[in-house]
């Protein structure tokens, strides 16, 4: 059993879902569901939420008001760090500051810029913690197994997908999916692009070790949009919102064109992200269990918060 702290009570924390829904899209709803977690406390600074989150999620949720006051009394296993980006640095010190626990899992973007990502990892090199951006994709059953059908196609040609909301803060959602099933991300250009509320909307080159792909977003708050399509030698896999299942296309020869192929939907992989957050949780566990697995998921979330955090000041700069 691993007991938890949940730093901020925003949407992904305790608003987009409820006990009553079978889906679990929280941190708050996937730690009560956990059978191998033990939800210590919830920091929340505003006071006038507290009611709220009490009359939804049970009255037997201790709430604190900051973290200070909570970690005299619990020195929890695991830290979810969900309020917002701009707190996330200082918010791990005050953590570390007085207490080591296993693992600190940290809502994307994970800080803000690239100097603030350095004096992250420095500090926990001094410390016997693990850390976790939540790229929730990354933890999804289905696209684990997806990422393994796709390892067998030998040969990438082409992504291209679109998303809503700025580049750093949902696209690096996108970048990790990319990062995990395609080839590690090496650089991002800008085809065309514009600065809206400090983060960035356009077109974008994205380079991997395998191919080229191109990604586009939308600067809309009302609309859900996450589609990644990917074309290989032997797959053309759709990837269509984060509510729909996974399309495989196979290729299979063309019954029209002589000594061409086409790519047929030959099956589907089911929609498992509505309960990504207990997802986030079970890979997470797992992690504390594999020091070598962990060494290496590490390494590769921190080359590619490096390149999302290195595009940003390229961006600012130009």
């Amino acid at each position: 059993m691993y007991s938890m702290t949940i730093v901020g009570a925003g949407n992904i924390a305790c608003g987009y879902d409820s006990l009553k829904l079978k889906y679990i899209l929280t941190h708050i709803h996937a730690a009560i569901k956990h059978p191998a977690i033990k939800l210590d406390s919830i920091i929340e600074t505003d006071i006038k939420k507290h009611k709220n989150i009490l009359n939804k999620w049970g009255r037997n949720i201790n709430i604190y008001s900051n973290l200070k006051d909570s970690m005299l009394i619990y020195k929890s296993d695991i830290f979810v760090v969900a309020n917002p980006t701009h707190q996330h640095l200082l918010t791990i010190k005050k953590i570390l500051k007085n207490h080591s626990p296993k693992l600190i899992i940290c809502e994307k973007p994970i800080v803000s810029n690239l100097k603030e990502l350095k004096n992250l990892y420095e500090l926990f090199e001094k410390h016997n913690t693990k850390i976790i951006t939540n790229f929730s994709r990354r933890f999804d059953p289905s696209l684990n197994i997806l990422k393994k059908k796709i390892l067998k196609s030998k040969q990438k040609y082409h992504f291209y997908g679109t998303f809503n909301k700025g580049l750093i803060h949902n696209g690096s959602h996108i970048l990790d999916l990319i990062n995990m099933l395609v080839g590690n991300v090496r650089k991002i250009d800008s085809i065309d692009h514009e600065i809206i509320n400090n983060d960035f909307f356009g077109k974008f080159l994205i380079k991997t070790d395998n191919c080229n792909g191109v990604i586009s977003n939308i600067n809309s708050q009302k609309l859900s949009i996450f589609e990644l399509t990917i074309f290989s030698e032997t797959l053309k896999v759709e990837i269509i919102g984060s509510d729909k299942k996974i399309s495989i296309n196979h290729i299979k020869n063309s019954n029209f064109y002589k000594g061409f192929k086409n790519y047929v939907i030959k099956n589907e992989l089911p929609h498992t992200l509505d309960r990504s957050a207990l997802n986030t949780f079970d890979f997470s566990i797992r992690l504390l269990k594999n020091n070598k697995r962990y060494e290496k998921f590490k390494l590769e979330q921190f080359n590619l918060n490096k390149i999302i955090f290195d595009t940003q000041k390229k961006f600012i700069n130009n």
